[in-house]
């Protein structure tokens, strides 16, 4: 049932015809049985984790201590906000959801289709054979990589957060009329709010992370969603809770952080 399947970082990642990491459809919901929708993106979804390492299903462990209850895991690699506003209208009304989740990243302002932020790519050094170096070897795109980090640090080049926020006034009006139409999509069927938790694995307390990481609780408070407020960020301050050096999604640490909240 994938049209995708791939392995990295030592795990299996499949993708259905709606980018869900799933090979079987959608079950048809099970009487007595509480359902739960997790929308949002690849931290959501897991990239880089395994699939029982995810929040959704971290969560869903954790709650079938006590109860009857289901997670579906609904992260499609690189939604952002629009897409899964669009991925929630479609699919809520046949699961017939009991309680919807957004897990909100925080690209999640940035355009529909943008894959990656705009690096402004200043000092590049031109080598004989550099693109092969780069993307073709291992030892050459770790130090290209850390070539770019090191000059996003300084200043010299653009980095994901300058990106969000060199246009965040039109981002945010975007992402504020995303998230009050999902929810207002899904309190309209009967159900409670969304409870939305920004998910972050840079925790912080300060800097650009921190100031966008604000400005979608505001807007998804705006939006009557349920806000979880992510004081994850303060308990781990400066941790580095990436994969590793080639993978820059959530660990497995932070996932177990990320379902934590929502209990």
């Amino acid at each position: 049932g994938a049209v995708e399947a791939y392995f990295w970082q030592g795990h299996l990642h499949v993708m259905d015809a709606d980018r869900l990491r799933r090979t079987t459809p959608l079950p048809p919901k099970a009487a007595g049985t509480f359902r739960i929708a997790a929308f949002g993106d690849s931290l959501t979804y897991g990239e880089g984790v395994a699939a029982e390492e995810a929040w959704p299903a971290v969560l869903e462990r954790e709650l079938q201590r006590e109860y009857r209850v289901e997670v579906l895991n609904l992260g499609v690699c690189g939604s952002h906000s629009e897409d899964v506003r669009r991925l929630a209208e479609r699919l809520l009304p046949p699961l017939r959801a009991d309680l919807v989740l957004y897990g909100i990243c925080l690209n999640d302002f940035l355009p529909s289709g943008r894959g990656r932020y705009r690096n402004n790519r200043a000092w590049s050094v031109n080598l004989p054979h550099g693109f092969h170096l780069e993307h073709g070897t291992r030892l050459g795109g770790l130090v290209a990589a850390a070539y770019d980090r090191l000059l996003m640090r300084t200043g010299i080049r653009a980095d994901f957060y300058t990106d969000v926020l060199r246009d965040v006034r039109n981002y945010q009006q975007r992402f504020a009329a995303d998230t009050a139409a999902m929810n207002r999509f899904v309190t309209a069927g009967g159900l409670p709010p969304v409870a939305a938790l920004v998910l972050n694995q840079h925790p912080g307390t300060s800097g650009q992370g921190w100031q966008i990481s604000q400005f979608a609780e505001k807007h998804a408070l705006a939006a009557g969603m349920a806000v979880i407020p992510a004081d994850y960020q303060r308990v781990h301050s400066g941790r580095d809770l990436t994969v590793s050096r080639w993978e820059g999604h959530p660990n497995a640490e932070a996932h177990r952080i990320y379902a934590g909240a929502f209990l």
